[in-house]
């Protein structure tokens, strides 16, 4: 859509002037709108499994995708995406300074999923056993076969001191690429609306 030229925004101002409770009430609509456009085209394209430039992230739980939403603030003219706690870590990704090791605090290990069964559950969901071998990180395990040669154990969840969490700035990409104008082109659109049908 091409962007309002001198004469429009001089229409723009004088029903600014007349009735800014409906210019409000446009771009109030117009950044719900857009906001919700470039929500809906983040999960799509940034924690639905495509990699875009490196920055995206391959879908395994669906917490990430369930977690993001757009909220407007009290003004009406402002509106941010807001991250869920069940995914804090996205927050981590995303911060300009940020890539490096995250550690465990008030416990004794991290539990990184290792089976499909894991994901988006904890340990305390299943009955494991706690299997250190040499060399290597522990691991909790689930048990097959009641004993001797017919008993195995499974990984369920890693267990580590510490990972790392690399940098990726895919809600940075995404604005950049599409958020932006999706917001732009709705603003003007409902401005546009006002004007014209005035």
């Amino acid at each position: 859509m091409p962007e309002l030229d001198m004469k429009e925004w001089n229409r723009v101002v004088e029903r600014f002037k007349k009735k800014p409770e409906e210019m409000l009430s446009a771009l109030h609509q117009g950044l719900s709108e857009g906001l919700q456009q470039y929500e809906s085209r983040f999960i799509k394209e940034q924690l639905s499994g495509r990699k875009s430039n490196d920055y995206g992230l391959n879908k395994v739980s669906g917490h990430a995708a369930s977690s993001i939403n757009f909220t407007m603030n009290n003004d009406g003219l402002s509106g941010k995406i807001t991250v869920g706690k069940n995914a804090w870590y996205l927050k981590c990704h995303q911060h300009y300074n940020f890539s490096g090791y995250i550690g465990v605090k008030n416990k004794t290990w991290l539990t990184i999923p290792a089976s499909k069964e894991a994901v988006g559950r904890r340990a305390r969901d299943f009955n494991l056993q706690f299997i250190k071998i040499p060399g290597r990180d522990p691991f909790l395990a689930g048990v097959t076969g009641k004993s001797g040669k017919s008993k195995s154990f499974h990984p369920v969840f890693w267990l580590k001191k510490n990972v790392y969490i690399p940098k990726r700035l895919y809600f940075f990409e995404e604005y950049d690429t599409y958020g932006k104008k999706f917001i732009i082109d709705r603003l003007e659109r409902n401005i546009r609306k006002v004007i014209h049908d005035a």
